[in-house]
């Protein structure tokens, strides 16, 4: 069932040989909700083979669950349940709540009964069979190879209870970063995989959101508004925050990448080879490196220029890497001649001009320092701190130096934060 359902959102993705003529027209957000659809109603289908029933999560518990519209009864123990939700202890441990009251009297042979109509039963009754230690049934599929779309419904579930802490083994399994590193392909967010993403922020898991991230933010060219088609009032809210925040740092990698290479431009290199002739009369001064220099101003003009905006972060890098032959030699009168990295400096035991050797090396400093991390879920989240220094106060000083004195002034300081006045 999952290959099938690989294979059909595969075909639906912008780029396969079977959507290439009926896509052209298509837009991105149109091609994700016939994906989702289509995937969708084919879980629904009536000939799919139904699921072996579950075993009871806890069969001599004192309390059950009546989950869903459907009432749904999920059988636990009150104990375990008290213990990994705060807000469960809250409800069954006060005489002052119903549910504590009914719990008071209840038995294994006359449990009590607590309704829960606005709840997922069956991320419900997989939170039951985590805490409980009944993950590993044999007849409770499911569980611990959940679907996408069951681990967001579970990880909204346990901020909900906020029971995130003892789920957290199970989170580390399913937002495990080989897992969140398959967040994108071709250039485009996979429609099964965005749920992780949002997952790995409710459970505050920095480690998952961290993968998923960083490689949305290398891979994907489009826009991130795809995280949150076909969802709905807080769950949009989350996926629109997090789609900002990859935005916003795309933007700076693009900037930072486009800096990073086109700085020879500005500082050329010194040519060993182009020395004049010495003169006693006149002290010698190395001379830049013309060629590299004119050689980089056209992988500029015809590439990055145009390109950076649309093109993901491994696509430039990519680019830069692999310098079209004929950029150089139209363009060069002196492309012919071997200019060697500065000191003789081999890449791969293979000698490479210098302006290869420049994007070969920016591109892999840029690789070590700037994709090193993804976005950092400390910052973004509002129950979660960032203590990185250069996260804030570096980041800050930063903005307050390019800032202009007329925005300075309208500043002031409010609770240890810097804000705008009203008016």
């Amino acid at each position: 069932m999952e290959a099938t359902s690989k294979v059909s959102i595969e075909e639906n993705m912008p780029g396969s040989s079977s959507s290439s003529s009926s896509s052209s027209n298509r837009s991105l957000s149109s091609l994700y909700i016939v994906a989702l659809t289509e995937q969708e109603a084919k879980d629904k289908d009536p000939d799919t083979l139904p699921e072996k029933p579950r075993p009871p999560v806890a069969p001599q518990g004192e309390l059950v669950l009546v989950v869903g519209p459907s009432e749904v009864e999920i059988r636990v123990y009150a104990l375990i349940l008290s213990n990994a939700s705060p807000v469960f202890a809250s409800m069954l441990g006060r005489a002052g709540f119903g549910e504590g009251v009914a719990l008071q009297d209840a038995t294994p042979s006359n449990p009590a009964r607590i309704p829960l109509p606005d709840d997922d039963p069956a991320a419900m009754e997989t939170i039951c069979r985590v805490i409980h230690g009944k993950t590993l049934d044999a007849g409770s599929p499911g569980v611990i190879d959940a679907s996408p779309s069951e681990v967001l419904a579970v990880a909204m579930l346990a901020d909900k209870y906020d029971c995130g802490p003892a789920m957290a083994l199970a989170a580390e399994h399913w937002l495990k970063p080989e897992t969140m590193e398959d967040m994108a392909r071709w250039g485009y967010i996979c429609p099964k995989r965005r749920d992780l993403l949002i997952a790995a922020y409710w459970f505050k898991h920095e480690k998952g959101f961290e993968a998923g991230s960083r490689r949305l933010l290398a891979e994907v060219s489009g826009s991130f508004r795809p995280l949150a088609e076909g969802r709905e009032s807080l769950d949009e809210n989350i996926a629109l925050r997090v789609a900002f925040a990859l935005e916003e740092r795309r933007n700076e990698l693009r900037l930072s990448l486009y800096t990073s290479l086109m700085q020879p431009i500005i500082n050329p290199p010194v040519c060993k080879c182009a020395r004049t002739k010495r003169r006693w009369w006149r002290p010698h001064s190395p001379r830049p490196a013309e060629v590299v220099n004119s050689v980089i101003r056209c992988i500029d003009r015809d590439v990055m220029s145009r390109g950076m905006p649309y093109m993901s972060i491994n696509e430039a890098i990519r680019r830069a890497e692999e310098i079209p032959k004929n950029v150089v030699k139209n363009r060069t009168g002196r492309s012919a001649v071997d200019w060697t990295y500065p000191d003789g400096d081999r890449v791969n035991t293979v000698w490479r001009p210098w302006h290869k050797g420049l994007m070969w090396h920016r591109a892999g400093e840029f690789r070590e320092k700037e994709l090193e991390g993804g976005v950092c879920l400390r910052c973004i989240h509002p129950q979660m701190r960032c203590e990185e220094p250069r996260h804030n106060e570096g980041r800050l000083q930063e903005i307050w130096e390019w800032l202009t004195p007329g925005a300075k002034t309208r500043l002031r300081h409010v609770d240890g934060v810097d804000r705008v006045a009203d008016w």
